[in-house]
């Protein structure tokens, strides 16, 4: 027998008394850590595993199955597995001990992946794609110990608080997809820094009644204060120039850091070119969008439609063929 070991705790987790998200709580019956499987699931029903939960769960689904080279496709889904299990631990299982103690468990199970065994379906299929792609443990590691940090902490007070944030919990996604490039070369990767950042700066922005509505606050507060917006204004959703003034700061230091990643995306291969340019792209029409609003993110999310990001999708296409990708951000 396979048992998956890796929760250390004086109270055990019990999958069925976690606060959960429904379909984790129904994965965490099936693969949690106190199952045990007889045997390690096949490859085969590893890999489909690892796609329905990339089609079900990936944004841009049908667009990156467009743009990645066929051979590349199983690896990332693969990947967006082990960050899709990862994060709804973090953020959906609400008692912070039991996801601390389950993100153990996840870590170890990790380890044991690189030590060559592997039983949980999404392990099995990412040792393939580690194997294939000969990606080290750091930037996997990395996504973990920011899945811990959303368990721990709910404020950040400075930018550089949360840009260490983005360096461990949005950064490793873009270094993955370098190494399934065979392209992570120190230049690559700061660009690759530059876009996660920015980009994920921009979610802070659009997705800040949410998390708030949640008990979490991602922008910096001392940089509120300054403004003249308080913690406890967040709460109330107060709506008033002060909080103008600051969301267009916050939206600024995004565009810095998108500006600083386009500039370099001709450094990567042409599918990676298109990969970064529709965050790029779809970062920048958040951006427009809230500017829009005037800045009222607390009454509907800022959120292009479907039919939208196809017409970004076939922009960001044409500029890359003509060399111009960097065009996205002026």
């Amino acid at each position: 027998m396979v048992y998956k070991r890796g929760v250390n705790m004086t109270r055990p987790v019990r999958s069925c008394s976690v606060h959960t998200a429904p379909a984790l709580a129904a994965d965490l019956q099936r693969y949690g850590p106190l199952e045990t499987l007889r045997s390690p699931v096949s490859l085969p029903v590893a890999r489909r595993y690892c796609a329905q939960l990339a089609r079900q769960h990936l944004p841009n689904f049908m667009f990156l199955r467009l743009v990645l080279p066929r051979g590349l496709q199983q690896h990332l889904w693969n990947i967006f597995a082990f960050w899709r299990w990862g994060k709804d631990l973090s953020i959906h299982v609400h008692d912070p001990r039991s996801g601390l103690a389950l993100l153990d468990w996840w870590h170890r199970l990790l380890q044991e992946c690189y030590a060559g065994q592997a039983a949980h379906p999404v392990f099995v299929a990412l040792k393939e794609t580690i194997e294939t792609l000969k990606i080290p443990r750091d930037p996997l590691a990395d996504l973990i110990a920011g899945f811990r940090q959303d368990q721990q902490v709910t404020r950040y007070y400075t930018e550089e608080e949360l840009i260490a944030y983005c360096r461990y919990c949005h950064n490793p996604l873009g270094r993955l997809l370098l190494y399934l490039g065979e392209c992570a070369t120190p230049p690559a990767c700061q660009v690759s820094d530059y876009i996660c950042t920015g980009a994920a700066w921009v979610v802070f922005c659009r997705d800040l009644a949410m998390d708030t509505r949640s008990g979490r606050i991602h922008l910096p507060l001392a940089r509120a204060a300054r403004f003249g917006y308080q913690e406890a204004d967040f709460f109330s959703e107060k709506l008033n120039d002060a909080f103008r003034l600051f969301l267009e700061a916050e939206l600024s230091t995004a565009e810095g850091w998108l500006r600083a990643g386009a500039s370099g995306l001709p450094l990567l291969p042409r599918w990676l070119q298109l990969i970064g340019g529709i965050v790029l792209g779809e970062a920048v029409e958040v951006i427009r969008r809230i500017r829009k609003r005037n800045y009222d993110v607390w009454s509907q999310r800022p959120e292009p439609p479907q039919w939208e990001k196809w017409l970004l999708f076939a922009r960001v296409w044409w500029l890359c063929r003509r060399g111009k990708i960097a065009a996205l951000c002026r």
